[in-house]
């Protein structure tokens, strides 16, 4: 069975006690990642492993 997983991406109410400045635009970063990813097609996939993703991430 498929694991499925829930995500809020609304913004939140109020702003945290001491935000951080580049928290929130590294968070809508991230909220626009995750759109555009769990919106492209299945076929468009990729079938990764550990070694891709960490060549992949590396400077």
């Amino acid at each position: 069975m498929p694991k499925t997983t829930t995500l809020n991406l609304k913004e939140p109410k109020g702003e945290p006690v001491a935000p951080e400045v580049g928290e929130h635009e590294a968070l809508n970063r991230l909220k626009a990642e995750l759109v555009q990813s769990y919106a492209a097609p299945e076929s468009t996939y990729e079938v990764l492993t550990a070694d891709d993703l960490i060549k992949r991430n590396k400077p």
